[in-house]
C-alpha cells in the first residue's frame, strides 16, 4: 500500500462484462462488486486440481462514465503495491544471473564518486546495507518520499493525483537514478524530477528526517515504499539498463506479458487501461498519475498476464525464469535465519496461517507451504493477489476504485477462493502460458558462399568472416570482438566497421587478415543468456579461409572464445 484513501460506502449497480457467463462465481461477485462500490474489476482463480486454465471473469467500467468500455480480462490496471512482487522478481533474476548476492552491500554497484550516504545510514556507517534488507523492508530507508509545501513534487503529471502534484508536467517519471542520487547526497540538483519548481531534493530529505530512519539497518522491519523505488535505481546501476528494459527482457518477454508495462505510455497502442476513480460522489475520474519510486506501486497488468507469472511461480518460476531453489528464496522467509517471526520473502508478504485474516478463511485447510499474498491501495486502485504453491492456486483481484482502504479487494478476494473452487472449467480461455520447456537450441544458420568466395588482395593475408544471428536484445547485448596476438603474448583488437550487432537479424562481417598470425575470436553477451534459446533462434557461425571454426547456437554464459590462425 502506498497511500490509503477512505470514502462512503454506497450501493451501485455494476454492469457485467460481455465476456463472462453466468455461474455460481459470476452471480456472487457482481453482487459483491454491486454492494462494495467498485467501479470495475478483473479477477482470476486457478486449481490445477481443476482448471486447465485460469478463470478470467471482469466486471463494471474502465472509468466513471456510463459510456464507458467494460472491463475486460485484458485491461490493464495499475496495481499498486502488487508492484513490489514483480520489483523482487527483478532482484532475484539478478542473484540467478550472478549478478548480485542477496547479501552483497548495495554499495558495490554505485559509481565510486557516490557519497556513503547513497548506501549506508550515516548512524551506522560501518553497517552494510544489503539487497536482502531492501526486499524485506529492513533497510532502515525512510518510509515514502516526502512532500514539499503540501505539495507532491515526486508525482507527476502538473496537477495531477487530486491536484497535489507539483513540477512535473507530463509523465513518465524516468529518472530514477538522478533523483535518488539528488535525494540522498548532497550535490548539485541534476534530476529532472520536479525541476518546474526549481526544487533541491536534499534539502528537501534534510529537512523531513533525511533518507534514513534511526535504526540499525537489518534491526527492524520499516515498511518502506522508498526503498523499493530504490531497487529500479540499483538495477539500472548494476546492469547499465533501464530497469523497465530489464524486467521487459528477463521477466514479461519470457512470461509473454504482453499487457504488462511500468509505465502507461509504453503499453501496446491496443491496450485497454482501467482509469484510477474515485467516489466523490457519484464516481469520478481521478486521473492518470505516475511516480518516481515507480517500482513500489507502479505497475500496469492485467489478470490475465499477473496469472502468467503466477502460473510459473506455482513451480517456483522453474525453468522460464531461474531455479527452482532460486524460485523457493522467493517464497518462503528472506529477513535472515535468526529473525522471529519472520513476515517478508523476496518483497512477498507470507500467509501466516495461525494469524489468518477472514479473507483467508475459505482457503484455511489447505496447504500453506510457501504461501504468499500481496495487496495493494493506491489512489483509485485496490489489488490483491494470493499464491499457494504446494496447493495450485493462485488468485488474481484488480480493481480501479477506492473504498475503505484494502477492505473492497479483500473481500471481493474472499468471494473468489469460496465460489472458485466451485466453477468446474472456465468458458474463458485465455492465451497459453509459455511451454515450462525450453526449445531445443537450432542447428546454426550456413554461411553465405558469397563473401567467403572474395579472394584477399595479398597473398599474405586470409579471410575472416562472422555471420551471427541475432536474438531480439542483440542491439545491446551481443557483440564481438577479434584480437591479433603480438610479440609479446597479448591479444590487441582487430577492427571492424562495426561491432553492436542489430536485433532479430542476420548479419556477416568478413575481413582480410594477415595469415601467419594468431587470433582469438570473443563473442559477448553481458547477462549471460546467450543469443539462443530463451530470447530467440540465434547462433554463429565463423570461418577462416572458408573452414569453419566456429559453428554454435551459445545458448547460455557471459562470452564464448575461440583462437584461429597461425597459434
Amino acid at each position: 500500500m502506498k497511500h490509503p484513501f477512505l470514502f462512503p460506502y454506497i450501493l451501485l449497480a455494476s454492469t457485467l462484462s460481455p465476456f463472462a457467463v453466468a455461474d455460481e462465481l459470476d452471480e456472487v461477485l457482481q453482487s459483491t462488486v454491486n454492494n462494495l462500490n467498485i467501479r470495475g474489476a478483473s479477477i482470476a482463480y486457478y486449481d490445477k486440481s481443476k482448471h486447465s486454465n485460469p478463470i478470467l471473469r471482469s466486471y463494471g467500467k474502465v472509468a466513471s462514465s456510463s459510456n464507458s468500455q467494460s472491463v475486460t480480462p485484458d485491461t490493464a490496471f495499475t496495481i499498486a503495491s502488487v508492484s513490489k512482487v514483480l520489483a523482487g522478481a527483478a532482484v532475484l533474476k539478478l542473484v540467478s544471473m550472478g549478478t548480485i548476492a542477496l547479501d552483497d552491500d548495495i554499495c558495490n554497484v554505485l559509481p565510486t564518486n557516490y557519497a556513503q550516504s547513497a548506501c549506508r545510514n550515516p548512524s551506522y556507517s560501518s553497517t552494510s546495507v544489503t539487497w536482502r534488507m531492501l526486499v524485506t523492508h529492513r533497510s532502515s530507508l525512510r518510509a515514502d518520499i516526502p512532500s514539499f509545501q503540501g505539495k507532491d513534487p515526486s508525482y507527476g503529471p502538473d496537477g495531477g493525483y487530486g491536484g497535489s502534484a507539483q513540477g512535473n508536467p507530463t509523465c513518465p517519471l524516468t529518472d530514477v537514478k538522478g533523483f535518488y542520487r539528488d535525494f540522498m547526497i548532497q550535490k548539485d540538483t541534476e534530476t529532472s524530477v520536479g525541476s518546474g519548481i526549481n526544487i533541491d531534493w536534499y534539502q528537501v530529505a534534510s529537512s523531513a528526517g533525511g533518507a534514513w530512519s534511526n535504526f540499525k539497518p537489518g534491526s527492524r522491519r520499516q515498511y518502506s515504499n522508498f526503498a523499493v523505488g530504490y531497487i529500479a535505481a540499483l538495477i539500472e546501476h548494476a546492469t547499465g539498463m533501464s530497469f523497465p528494459q530489464f524486467c521487459k527482457k528477463h521477466i514479461f518477454d519470457p512470461l509473454q506479458m504482453e499487457n504488462t508495462s511500468w509505465f502507461r505510455e509504453t503499453l501496446p497502442s491496443s491496450a485497454r487501461t482501467a482509469m484510477p476513480v474515485e467516489y466523490y460522489p457519484p464516481f469520478r475520474d481521478f486521473g492518470y498519475y505516475c511516480y518516481i519510486d515507480y517500482a513500489s506501486g507502479q505497475l500496469w497488468t492485467t489478470a490475465e498476464d499477473m496469472s502468467k507469472f503466477l502460473q510459473s511461480m506455482l513451480n517456483y518460476g522453474f525453468p522460464t525464469l531461474w531455479s527452482k531453489e532460486d524460485g523457493q528464496s522467493a517464497v518462503r522467509c528472506a529477513e535472515g535465519d535468526n529473525v522471529n517471526n519472520c513476515e517478508f520473502g523476496i518483497n512477498w508478504i507470507l500467509m501466516n496461517k495461525n494469524a489468518s485474516e477472514n479473507w483467508m478463511n475459505p482457503i484455511s485447510s489447505l496447504d500453506w507451504t510457501d504461501a504468499v499474498a500481496h495487496d495493494g491501495a493506491e489512489a483509485g486502485s485496490q489489488t490483491q493477489v494470493v499464491l499457494l504453491p504446494k496447493a495450485g492456486i493462485y488468485a488474481v483481484v484488480f480493481t480501479n476504485t477506492d473504498y475503505n482502504d484494502e477492505l473492497a479487494a479483500q473481500k471481493l478476494m474472499k468471494q473468489v477462493l469460496t465460489h472458485g473452487k466451485n466453477v468446474v472449467e472456465t468458458p474463458m480461455t485465455p492465451s497459453s502460458p509459455p511451454s515450462p520447456s525450453p526449445p531445443s537450441p537450432p542447428a546454426p544458420s550456413p554461411v553465405s558462399n558469397e563473401i567467403p568466395s572474395a579472394p584477399c588482395p595479398k597473398a599474405w593475408q586470409k579471410r575472416f568472416v562472422i555471420q551471427v544471428t541475432t536474438d531480439r536484445y542483440g542491439y545491446d547485448e551481443n557483440w564481438f570482438k577479434v584480437k591479433m596476438r603480438n610479440k609479446r603474448g597479448k591479444f590487441k583488437k582487430v577492427r571492424f566497421s562495426k561491432n553492436t550487432l542489430p536485433s532479430n537479424d542476420t548479419v556477416i562481417y568478413s575481413k582480410c587478415l594477415p595469415k601467419r598470425k594468431c587470433y582469438k575470436l570473443f563473442f559477448y553477451d553481458s547477462y549471460y543468456d546467450g543469443i539462443c534459446c530463451e530470447e530467440g533462434q540465434g547462433s554463429i557461425t565463423a570461418l577462416w579461409d572458408k573452414e569453419i571454426i566456429v559453428s554454435s547456437s551459445f545458448d547460455n554464459g557471459r562470452v564464448f572464445t575461440q583462437q584461429f590462425g597461425n597459434c
